[in-house]
């Protein structure tokens, strides 16, 4: 069953919705109805939020909350964040959820009061997806992404999002949410966007004549270890530096401060910032690596050459 899941963009539980999400007791009949299916996190208004639906993602299981019996926490996997945010709200003021129109705007707050965890029809999930989506599969995207071969099947380039029909739609939010070529595609597009299409080691932006950005998308905590597709698991890095990052021969500190392994090859060590320079970031704070992915990147690292001081 497909269902929404409401967060607060100030829970003390941060990116934890990309792995868990941490839900009263009085949800739990729901939830479980829920295992085994694509449900979507919309950001709520409270700790300063803008409401808004901003990515989906499968619930593996829900299990209780092992430090508060009135508690239970849904394991999240195969998380897909938007490209762009979808509003709670359609530019008609209209509501996506069909449990939602109808209902006045001075009303909905009351209308969603005690359902933070809500069933939607199925159409609604695809509608809501697709939105955001939508910027990926303008055709500049899709040249840019190399999404021709995975989208082709489905995708008429000749079409914009907005015409294409709705098994069309239904069928391109399942492959963007089942096929890893796909979600690899548009988690590189949301990381080459937040930098720039520059490396953060070494701050190139290398453009080929054909006018692909050789600049490569690393995740922090690889997707093996269950990390998810998201800006803040990610770094723009060029092919040698990912290719040092993803071996752990390269680590950050949660400053952003570069460390380095004393096997890299001399050669490639002088192209690198010195350690302890800080590396390239977005500009929007919330779209810089996460703390906690860092550290298990660190981690890593530092079991195979031991602490750097």
């Amino acid at each position: 069953m497909k269902a929404v899941f409401d967060t607060r963009p100030d829970t003390h539980y941060k990116d934890a919705i990309t792995s868990l999400y941490h839900f009263p007791a009085r949800y739990l009949m729901v939830a479980n109805q829920t295992i085994g299916d694509w449900i979507i996190f919309r950001q709520t208004q409270r700790g300063s939020g803008k409401p808004a639906y901003i990515s989906t993602a499968m619930v593996q299981s829900v299990v209780p909350d092992p430090d508060d019996s009135t508690h239970y926490f849904a394991r999240i996997s195969s998380y897909v964040q938007f490209y762009q945010p979808v509003p709670f709200r359609k530019q008609d003021d209209s509501y996506w959820e069909d449990s939602l129109r109808g209902v006045t705007p001075d009303k909905v707050g009351a209308a969603i009061q005690g359902k933070s965890i809500r069933r939607i029809p199925d159409q609604n999930y695809i509608e809501i997806v697709y939105k955001g989506l939508a910027e990926m599969l303008q055709q500049a995207y899709v040249d840019r992404l190399e999404l021709h071969a995975a989208l082709n099947p489905l995708y008429d380039p000749d079409k914009t999002p907005e015409l294409q029909d709705a098994l069309t739609r239904e069928r391109i939010v399942q492959s963007v949410t089942s096929n890893r070529i796909v979600r690899d595609a548009a988690f590189r597009g949301l990381v080459l966007d937040a930098y720039e299409n520059t490396c953060a080691v070494t701050r190139l932006c290398i453009i080929n004549g054909q006018g692909k950005v050789e600049t490569n998308a690393a995740h922090i905590k690889p997707v093996t270890d269950d990390g998810p597709d998201i800006v803040r698991n990610g770094l723009a890095l060029s092919a040698t530096c990912h290719w040092a990052f993803d071996r752990h021969l390269l680590s950050l500190t949660d400053d952003g401060e570069l460390i380095s392994s004393r096997e890299l090859p001399r050669r490639f060590r002088r192209l690198l910032p010195a350690d302890g320079e800080k590396i390239y970031l977005p500009t929007n704070r919330a779209l810089r690596p996460s703390p906690a992915f860092l550290k298990h990147h660190r981690a890593v690292f530092e079991s195979k050459w031991g602490t750097r001081t």
